[in-house]
């Protein structure tokens, strides 16, 4: 039986996975600042939104004017879609995260019952993981988060930030094993420091059969693009 697929509406990313992510999965987007890890889940899912596909998007970060307005500067307008009830943007707290930790295994399961998303963006993991001291907590908690909203069909991008001293990796390094795929965003800088080139590698996705190598990618007014057949200069 055929895999299905979900576009991630990143132009080249599909090329890359061979058609867009698994249906109903986890993926993990690591990177650090300034490689446009909000622009990707904004962009995922809008892509869902313009197909008839509700979504959700949970901020721990900015708030949702600001979001709202990033969207819109790529020409994307997500107000029809809240007012039509198929999008729902949640800024958390993250100066209280117990609180937005509480409202999330209170709330969360039921929005997601009632509301079903196609599409789920968690941005950044990395705020919600910082509540537990306890590697085990932190892992049992992320994974009961997203077993919680996958049942449900869900396919969902938890947005990280990458570790100072592993590009490769999440700073707990936990996301990229809890997830079923992991996408490192990163920047190449040429020999003589004098060009940085934006760079996508697929780390992992389980079940597909996905290109391993590392390719460049633009920020434009109109989202990311990746230059799937090209090579990193």
């Amino acid at each position: 039986m055929e895999l299905e697929r979900i576009s991630t509406g990143v132009e080249g990313l599909d090329d890359m996975l061979g058609g867009g992510f698994p249906i109903n999965a986890t993926i993990a987007v690591i990177g650090p600042f300034g490689t446009g890890k909000t622009i990707f889940g904004l962009q995922f899912i809008y892509n869902g939104l313009i197909k008839g596909e509700s979504g959700i998007y949970i901020s721990f970060d900015e708030g949702e004017e600001e979001l709202i307005q990033t969207a819109a500067n790529m020409g994307w307008d997500f107000r029809p879609y809240i007012k039509e009830k198929k999008f729902v943007l949640i800024k958390l707290d993250a100066s209280d995260i117990k609180a937005s930790l509480t409202r999330m295994q209170s709330d969360l399961p039921i929005l997601i019952e009632s509301f079903k998303p196609k599409r789920v963006v968690i941005d950044p993991i990395t705020l919600l993981e910082m509540l537990f001291n306890d590697e085990s907590e932190r892992r049992a908690q992320i994974f009961n988060l997203c077993r919680t909203i996958e049942k449900n069909g869900t396919t969902i991008v938890l947005i990280s930030g990458a570790d100072k001293a592993n590009i490769y990796a999440s700073k707990f390094g936990l996301v990229e094993y809890v997830a079923g795929g992991a996408i490192v965003l990163h920047h190449v800088r040429s020999d003589n420091l004098q060009k940085v080139t934006l760079a996508i590698e697929i780390v992992k996705m389980r079940r597909v059969e996905h290109s391993r190598e590392i390719k460049p990618y633009f920020i434009t007014n109109n989202g990311i693009t990746v230059h799937a057949y090209d090579q990193i200069p």
